[in-house]
């Protein structure tokens, strides 16, 4: 099961304790780090309340968020955005303040979003 999927199941089970109806943003993106596509990095988005919604980064370091394994999207509102290639085969590649210490944040509002995110090495 990939990172994204654990991530979604666990994320799944918590939306049915929670039962609320919300409605869906959809974001989506394209990461590069140093001006290459990143691939295979999970980008996460954190709300203030509730839980985040995930997505892997592709060959050419596109993205896109689900919430859920059925439901794309993230609810509207601020978010801190979280980015690592780490995972339990593979080091960190990225500095701590895009992940474990971010300084990345966005603002999804309803409807279509496309965020970016040029990362440095240094």
């Amino acid at each position: 099961m990939t990172r994204v999927a654990r991530l979604i199941t666990l994320g799944t089970l918590a939306s049915l304790v929670a039962g609320c109806e919300t409605q869906y943003a959809t974001v989506k993106g394209r990461v590069t780090l140093d001006g290459r596509p990143l691939k295979g990095a999970l980008v996460g988005f954190y709300p203030n309340q509730g839980r985040g919604s995930h997505g892997e980064t592709d060959a050419d370091g596109r993205y896109e968020l689900r919430y859920t394994n059925k439901k794309a999207g993230v609810p509207p509102g601020p978010c801190v955005v979280r980015i690592t290639t780490a995972d339990a085969n593979t080091p960190e590649r990225l500095p701590a303040r895009y992940h474990e210490k971010s300084e990345l944040a966005e603002e999804v509002k309803p409807g279509d979003n496309v965020f970016d995110f040029e990362l440095k090495s240094k």
